[in-house]
C-alpha cells in the first residue's frame, strides 16, 4: 500500500511502491493523501464512512498516474477526511504486507513525541501506530535529480543492535537483498564492552542471512560504537544507502518507556534519514 500526494511530480513515494511491487509481483494499492504534511486536527475519531474507491479518485489524477501504475496490478484510493482514522480503517481491512508513507518537508521537521503536549503529525503517527511494516520515504528531490527515486535499490543497510525489535528486521532485509539483487551491509551498534567481540558479533550478522540466499554480492559485516539511532544515520550516509532496515516495537508496546524511547528514535531516524528507511515490528 501506498500513502503520498500523488499529484506531486516526480513522487519518490510512488517510486518506492512501484519498485516493491514489482519486486514481489505484489498489487499496489495507491491511497492519494495531500494532507499528510500538515499537523493534525484531531486526536483520532471514526474513520469516514467512505474509504474510497476508483470512481472517487479525479479523471485528471487518473490520468497522470495512469503511465506510471500500468505495469503492476493496483487500485486507486483518494483520502476524503483526517488522514489517520481514514488510513486506520484501510490498513485495518486491506491487511497490507508493507506501507509506504511519504514523508513532506514539514513532517521531517516535526520532531519526535516527548513528554510535552505536543500532538503528533498525521505522518508521525502512521509511521509509528500503523499494525504493518512502514516505508518513509523524503518527497524533496536532491538537487539535479532526473529521475524518481526508489527505481535505484542497490545499497540496503540493516542496523540492529541484537534486541528482539531489531532482530525482526533481518527477514525482511535479507528478502529485499535477494530480489533486487542488492548489495547487503549488515551493521551491530552497541557499547564499547561489546567491540571486544567484534569477529562473533560479525558471525552472529553472517548467521542472519539463511544458507540457500541467494544474494549476488557477499553481505558486509560491521561493528559500530554508539546509539543505534546515531550510527544508523550516519552509516546510511556514508554507505550511500538506498535503503535503511529497522526494527522497532509493535504500536501496543508504546505505553512501555524503553518502547516509547524505542519509537521515538526511529521516528528522529525516519525524518532525518536521506534515504527511503523501512521500519519492521518486532
Amino acid at each position: 500500500m501506498l500513502a503520498a500526494d500523488l499529484a506531486l511530480p516526480e513522487n519518490h513515494a510512488l517510486g518506492v511502491g512501484l519498485k516493491l511491487a514489482s519486486l514481489y509481483g505484489a498489487r499496489l494499492i495507491a491511497a492519494h493523501v495531500p494532507t499528510l504534511g500538515g499537523a493534525s486536527t484531531s486526536p483520532g475519531g471514526a474513520a469516514p464512512s467512505e474509504t474510497g474507491d476508483e470512481g472517487q479518485v479525479s479523471e485528471s489524477l487518473k490520468q497522470i498516474l495512469a503511465p506510471q501504475l500500468a505495469a503492476v496490478s493496483h487500485g486507486l484510493l483518494e483520502c476524503r477526511g483526517e488522514p489517520w482514522p481514514w488510513l486506520r480503517a484501510l490498513l485495518e481491512r486491506a491487511l497490507p504486507q508493507a506501507l509506504v508513507l511519504e514523508l513532506s518537508r514539514r513532517a521531517r521537521e516535526t520532531p519526535a513525541l516527548s513528554g510535552t503536549s505536543r500532538r503528533a503529525s498525521p505522518a508521525e503517527e502512521i509511521c509509528l501506530r500503523a499494525p504493518c511494516a512502514v516505508v518513509t520515504v523524503d518527497t524533496s528531490p536532491p538537487a539535479g535529480a532526473g529521475e524518481i527515486r526508489g527505481a535505484k535499490l542497490e545499497r540496503i543497510l540493516l542496523v540492529t543492535d541484537f534486541s528482539v525489535e531489531s532482530l525482526a528486521a533481518a527477514p525482511a532485509a535479507v528478502s529485499l537483498a535477494s530480489r533486487a539483487q542488492a548489495q547487503l551491509i549488515l551493521l551491530y551498534a552497541g557499547d564499547s564492552a561489546r567491540q571486544k567481540q567484534t569477529n562473533a558479533i560479525c558471525q552472529t550478522l553472517r548467521d542472519l542471512v539463511p544458507l540457500g540466499t541467494r544474494l549476488l554480492l557477499k553481505p558486509e559485516c560491521r561493528v559500530e560504537r554508539g546509539v543505534l539511532a546515531e550510527v544508523a544515520l550516519k552509516a546510511a550516509a556514508e554507505d550511500r544507502a538506498d535503503l535503511l532496515v529497522l526494527g522497532i516495537p509493535r504500536p501496543e508496546a508504546g505505553a512501555a518507556a524503553t518502547a516509547a524511547g524505542a519509537l521515538g528514535a526511529a521516528w528522529r531516524v525516519c525524518r532525518e534519514a536521506k534515504c527511503a528507511v523501512l521500519t519492521v515490528r518486532g
